[in-house]
């Protein structure tokens, strides 16, 4: 009896303990049910001490449960006061459900000193929408100077050695000894001799219309540059001789004010608005004239200059004639031991070379 009575009592403390059992396992099933997901971050850095100027590569190594979507870390310019170089984030794999990433920063110090990488969190999103974060550790970074203790960073002037004495007045004697070369040689070339002759406004007209001899008449554009030529040197030779500006006015004007033109003969004014008409029917009405026609309009332009420049005048050129009709007949031949007044027609003509073929046409 008294045996079955303890195998009684030991069935009754089974059955109580299974029954505990069971219900903290029922209890235990909610609570690992109702688990949420975490985020977990560790920070470090490869070299907590560094010099200025070394790189310093930090790192955020995170593991997450699957299912969740880590965002993308905001990386700043500056980091514990520290600049950002670089940044990146490398996916590791999943194990037993956690996966893995890490997200790296390049920071770079200018400055000794001992600094503080703040701690930065990671926020993931689970797929029902709700969000989860994670946060690191403080990180410490010392940063030292390359410079050995007590040693400045900047070190004051140095101070400027004097200079020898005597090296000044060295420098001045050979400056003073340059300076007599190059005078010596400026005076043995003439520099300090030539003067610069000026020509007079008839001087310049006579040496220009000169130069237009050389023109190729057959040629249709240098004809019309021909004409637009003598019209500019004739009037630069009024403006020269009688101080209108008659290269900025046009030849209406220049008519409109001939009473500004000294002592022009009405002869002479005729003459000089049938040279303004002539050449302007060339420059602007495409007129094409006859060889007859472009003799003319130089030996005009030439008459107009001979007649109108200073210590000339119609009397003048009869006496000049009358000297050589006189010669010619004492001397046997015309123009002996008569001298044709300074840039006059026969002083033109005399200095004129001898005509070439495409002259010709021009000198009939």
């Amino acid at each position: 009896m008294k045996r079955n009575s303890v195998l009684l009592t030991l069935g009754v403390q089974l059955v109580l303990l299974s029954g505990c059992g069971s219900g903290q396992a029922e209890s235990a099933g909610p609570n690992l049910a109702a688990a949420e997901p975490s985020i977990t971050v560790t920070a470090a850095v490869d070299n907590g001490v560094v010099t200025v100027g070394d790189l310093v590569r930090y790192t955020l190594e995170v593991e997450y449960d699957e299912g969740l979507l880590i965002d993308a870390l905001v990386v700043p310019e500056t980091l514990g006061d520290l600049e950002v170089v670089d940044s990146g984030r490398n996916l590791l794999r999943v194990v037993r459900r956690r996966g893995g990433l890490v997200d790296w920063i390049v920071l770079r110090g200018t400055e000794p000193g001992s600094y503080i990488i703040p701690e930065i969190e990671i926020t993931g999103v689970a797929a029902d929408g709700t969000s989860y974060e994670g946060s690191s550790t403080q990180v410490f970074v010392e940063i030292v100077s390359v410079l050995a203790d007590g040693t400045e960073d900047i070190r004051g002037l140095k101070a400027l050695e004097a200079e020898p004495s005597f090296s000044i007045w060295v420098l001045g004697a050979l400056a003073l000894v340059l300076l007599v070369l190059a005078i010596w040689f400026l005076r043995r070339r003439g520099s300090f001799e030539d003067e610069i002759v000026e020509l007079s406004p008839h001087e310049v007209a006579f040496r220009d219309l000169e130069a237009l001899r050389c023109t190729d008449f057959g040629n249709l554009a240098e004809l019309r540059e021909y004409y637009y030529s003598l019209s500019a040197i004739l009037r630069g030779y009024i403006e020269g001789r009688f101080g209108l500006n008659a290269t900025d006015l046009t030849s209406q004007e220049i008519a409109d004010r001939l009473g500004e033109i000294g002592p022009l003969k009405p002869k002479q004014e005729s003459t000089l608005l049938a040279f303004n008409s002539a050449v302007d029917a060339v420059k602007y009405a495409a007129a094409v004239p006859q060889e007859t026609e472009i003799e003319q309009v130089y030996e005009t332009a030439l008459g107009f200059v001979e007649e109108t420049m200073p210590g000339e005048s119609p009397s003048a050129e009869d006496e000049v004639v009358e000297s050589v009709g006189v010669a010619s007949d004492e001397g046997g031949a015309a123009g002996v031991g008569t001298t044709a007044p300074a840039g006059s027609r026969e002083a033109l003509a005399s200095a004129r070379p001898q005509a070439t073929e495409g002259d010709e046409r021009f000198m009939r």
